[in-house]
Parts: structure tokens; C-alpha cells; sequence
């Protein structure tokens, strides 16, 4: 009986000679590459947004501040008008000449934060138009 070498296979899931991984086990790593570059793609996209709307929500929050400070120096300027209006005493109008002197710094102040939103203006500008005829009636006659 003669003995004969037992046939080769080819077995393609074991390394070629020279190759170093076979060709499905370097398929499986290209393919982990490649989800673990994605991944990273849109976690670097993820965080590009988070940051631009924490800028928005930053900016939101001072326009709201400077809208609440633009409220309380309106309402201390009414109270003032309303009290001198009433008892014709002068004291009461150092609530307004102090909010009348603030309102224009605190309206620029807002014009600037909502600069860049072009549908936020117009309140703004509606703001400033009705806040001038309630503040002008004061007048020190005695």
C-alpha cells in the first residue's frame, strides 16, 4: 500500500503565507475601523452642536436678565412718575430721573443681544416706542 500525502485544502479562513491575518478576520477589523471612525465623526459633530446651543441658551439667559433690569427700571420710573404726579412732591421723582437715565443704556443693551436674531428687534423697537409716551408726562410745575 502506498501512502499518499493527503490532499491539500484551501481553508479560507487561515492566513496565506504572508498575509497576516486571514482575509475574514482583516474584513471584521476593517469593518470595527470603520464603525469606531463614524462613531468618533459624529461624536465631534454631537459636541459642535451641544456647543452652539449652549451659546444660544447663554445668550437667551442675558437677553431675559437684561429684559428683567429693563422691566424693574420701567416700574421704578412709574412709580416715581405716579407718586410726584400725586402729591406733587419732588422727592418722588429720583426713581424716575434714575430710570430715565438708565433706560437708554439697558434698551442698547438689549438692541446688541438680539442683534444677531433677526425676528427679536421688533419687540425691541416696539418696546422702546411705547416706553417713551407713559415716562414723558411728568413736569415739575407746582
Amino acid at each position: 500500500m502506498s501512502t499518499t500525502p493527503p490532499a491539500r485544502t484551501t481553508d479560507s479562513r487561515r492566513a496565506r503565507p504572508g498575509q497576516l491575518l486571514p482575509p475574514w478576520t482583516f474584513a471584521g477589523l476593517a469593518v470595527a475601523v470603520i464603525a469606531i471612525l463614524a462613531i468618533a465623526f459624529f461624536t465631534y459633530r454631537a459636541l459642535l452642536l451641544r456647543e452652539a446651543a449652549v451659546r444660544r441658551i447663554s445668550q437667551t439667559m442675558q437677553t431675559l436678565q437684561q429684559l428683567e433690569m429693563l422691566l424693574s427700571s420701567v416700574q421704578d420710573a412709574e412709580t416715581g412718575q405716579r407718586g410726584f404726579l400725586i402729591t406733587r412732591d419732588e422727592r418722588y421723582l429720583e426713581p424716575y430721573t434714575n430710570a430715565s437715565a438708565a433706560l437708554p443704556n439697558e434698551l442698547a443693551t438689549l438692541r446688541s443681544l438680539v442683534a444677531d436674531a433677526p425676528e427679536l428687534p421688533a419687540p425691541a423697537q416696539l418696546f422702546s416706542c411705547t416706553m417713551k409716551f407713559p415716562l414723558g408726562h411728568v413736569t415739575k410745575k407746582s
